[in-house]
């Protein structure tokens, strides 16, 4: 009976294993990536989150053929694929996608949900597709519709997410004069739309309201900056408008919403904004400089519209916007991007408090690329191009702004070969998962590939979980002044504490950022008496305790 059942187990077990087995990433730097498509032609807009399970979803618009259509993926931390090769549609039906697509977010138990825009109904509209940790599709084979208005193009989609479980989209629709209109809309996991079918309007003053910038207010609504041209009906002179819609939809500031006050009304253009925590949000931007040239900079709003500060690079130059991160630890701003300040782009990090107070300068840290959170600090790719060579690399930066460990995920020596489009998402262990357009094989377009880098800097490594417990390797503790040799297995913050043989707390002797590595503490007892003490290491993995004897 026993072997029976063993027989008829197996089949299913075979079932449920991922897809292929063989296909995983390695640390060579040439062939080590896992190729998460290669179909020939180009693809674009892709796209990157984590799942639960340490899965990881990469979803990416393929422009090959008629009809356009976006296909994902999805991988294990080993670097396997669980669907077919090149992936699977988010629909099936043939209709073809618009160039609107709003992205990625998480849907509150473990899957995601994509926000797109496609041709079905004979216009652009806008749809959803909800997806599970391994892969399915949750809003079957079709999606749901999210905001439908037939005759008329949604487009410039922006999405955002709260704690509370629920999900925003914000639109743009072109009336016939001309005029664009933003529009919001709400809607849970389940697809179902709070806001009516059509949305909510935010802005129907005429002229042009697009490229909105929305966060959650964490109470159930929104807050939203959008570039206006209101006051001088021209598309090239914009100026920041701002509105907060509550819970119901309801706009709590004045109808069409009302114009942001800054020190600088010279702009080019929203990029990204971030909830601050307390209602408001942050936004950043470019002020417009002489010719092409431009300055990054930042705001903070309250619920109510009112500018609690501005922040301003020191830096003009050309450049280009990559991201804005709020780092989960503390709540702390990380801004990236490339800049042209001496002839050649470099990558810049800046980082700054929710109060606004600068923690880089003004002149922020060539540090610069997709930010991914870990940890202490900040995971940032990137792929700086020569003629010569591209390289993808990976640099840890801590919370203060002294660099880590820095390493090479990939890299080709072709002239003319590339890997650029680099995102990533966290691994879960404080690594990234990354992605990429990977230009080595085909010359008349490019595949998508994908590389994990760890916590500590190492490359692919196959293993799901670095050493999760703190290790005392040795303690010479009953001399004047002992030593205390620990291994740290994952960087973070270490605390020494010193108490008496009751337990009461003396003083603490080490208090510091990390690396993942081996340390020795020194400690000098010389102001304590004779007798037994207690010493307690305490790190973001777990803590050890070490008996200390004091003899005089």
């Amino acid at each position: 009976m026993r072997a029976k059942f063993i027989l008829l187990l197996l089949p299913t077990l075979l079932l449920a294993l991922p897809y292929p087995l063989s296909a995983q990433w390695t640390p060579d730097p040439y062939d080590g990536m896992v190729t998460v498509t290669n179909e020939p032609g180009n693809q674009s807009n892709i796209e990157i989150l984590s799942l639960s399970g340490n899965n990881t979803i990469l979803v990416w618009q393929s422009t090959n053929n008629w009809p356009l259509k976006y296909y994902y993926q999805v991988l294990d931390l080993r670097g396997r694929a669980l669907l077919p090769e090149n992936g699977v549609p988010l629909i099936d039906g043939n209709w073809e996608y618009g160039w609107g697509y709003g992205g990625l977010m998480p849907d509150g138990e473990g899957g995601c949900i994509a926000v797109f825009d496609d041709w079905r109904d004979g216009s652009r509209q806008i749809y959803g597709q909800r997806i599970d940790a391994r892969g399915s599709r949750l809003w079957g084979e079709n999606g749901l519709p999210l905001a439908i208005w037939p005759e008329y193009d949604l487009n410039s989609l922006d999405i955002a997410y709260d704690s509370l479980g629920n999900f925003f989209v914000c639109f743009t629709y072109e009336t016939i004069q001309s005029d664009y209109y933003l529009y919001a809309q709400k809607f849970d996991n389940n697809g179902n739309c709070h806001w009516g079918p059509y949305g909510i309007p935010i802005c129907t003053y005429g002229g042009y309201a697009i490229f909105s910038e929305a966060v959650q207010d964490e109470e159930g609504g929104i807050l939203i900056v959008w570039e206006d041209s209101r006051q001088s009906g021209s598309y090239y002179e914009r100026l920041f408008y701002f509105q907060h819609l509550d819970a119901a939809g309801n706009p709590l500031l004045l109808e069409n919403g009302i114009q942001i006050r800054l020190a600088s009304e010279s702009l080019d253009c929203c990029h990204d904004g971030v909830s601050d925590g307390q209602g408001g949000g942050i936004w950043s931007w470019q002020k417009s400089g002489p010719g092409i040239d431009s300055e990054l900079a930042a705001f903070r709003l309250s619920g109510d519209g009112r500018t609690i500060w501005e922040w301003y690079g020191g830096i003009v130059c050309t450049r280009s916007f990559l991201e804005m991160k709020s780092h989960p630890d503390d709540g702390n701003i990380w801004l990236s991007d490339n800049e042209d300040r001496t002839g050649q782009y470099v990558g810049y990090i800046y980082c700054f408090t929710a109060d606004g107070t600068p923690l880089f300068g003004d002149e922020g840290l060539p540090y610069g690329g997709w930010l991914v959170p870990a940890p202490g600090g900040i995971i940032t790719i990137y792929s700086p191009y020569s003629e010569v060579r591209s390289v993808l690399s990976a640099q840890y930066v801590h919370n203060d702004g002294n660099p880590g460990w820095k390493t090479t995920m990939a890299q080709c020596d072709t002239l003319g070969q590339a890997l650029t489009g680099q995102c990533g998402a966290p691994d879960g262990f404080g690594g990234a998962v990354v992605a990429i357009y990977d230009d080595r094989i085909q010359t008349a377009g490019h595949d998508i590939a994908a590389q994990r880098v760890c916590w500590d800097g190492q490359v692919a490594w196959t293993k799901y979980k670095p050493p999760t417990k703190i290790t005392i390797i040795d303690a010479v503790l009953n001399y004047h002044n002992g030593i205390l040799s620990y291994n740290l297995p994952q960087a973070g913050i270490i605390k020494l504490d010193l108490f008496d043989v009751l337990g009461r707390r003396i003083e603490t002797l080490a208090e510091s950022y990390k690396d993942a590595g081996q340390y020795n503490i020194h400690i000098n007892n010389t102001h304590l008496p004779s007798g037994i003490y207690l010493t307690k290491l305490t790190s973001p993995v777990g803590s050890h305790v070490a008996k200390m004897v004091v003899v005089r």
